[in-house]
């Protein structure tokens, strides 16, 4: 019986399964550029619930298919746990006057 390291393993650091990212367009004033988040009543993880129409996100691409209750688990590869986080992570980009900000989101 021949032991060893499988040459495909890998460990990931995300324990949501899938996940997409979506970029948006740093346009406006909104703290969180036009996203409505809420809290998840029963894990607490940020969920993404609906967008602003006329606005930079309401032009994501899937929204109502693949997007929407998707948990949000980073803003610019940076690990997110509340509403704050990422409206910090938003402001942020803006002082660097990033063109967009990147969402990453476990799908459901």
């Amino acid at each position: 019986m021949a032991s060893g390291v499988p040459d495909d393993f890998s460990l990931s650091t995300n324990p949501f399964g899938n996940s997409t990212e979506i970029v948006i367009p740093i346009k406006g004033l909104h703290p969180t550029l036009c996203l409505s988040l809420s809290p998840h009543p029963d894990t607490d993880r940020i969920i993404l619930k609906e967008y602003l129409p006329s606005t930079p996100a309401g032009r994501i691409p899937r929204w109502r298919s693949t997007l929407r209750e998707s948990t949000i688990i980073a803003v610019k590869d940076i690990h997110i746990d509340t509403l704050d986080e990422i409206s910090s992570a938003v402001a942020a980009a803006r002082l660097r006057q990033d063109a967009s900000v990147s969402f990453t989101l476990a799908t459901p």
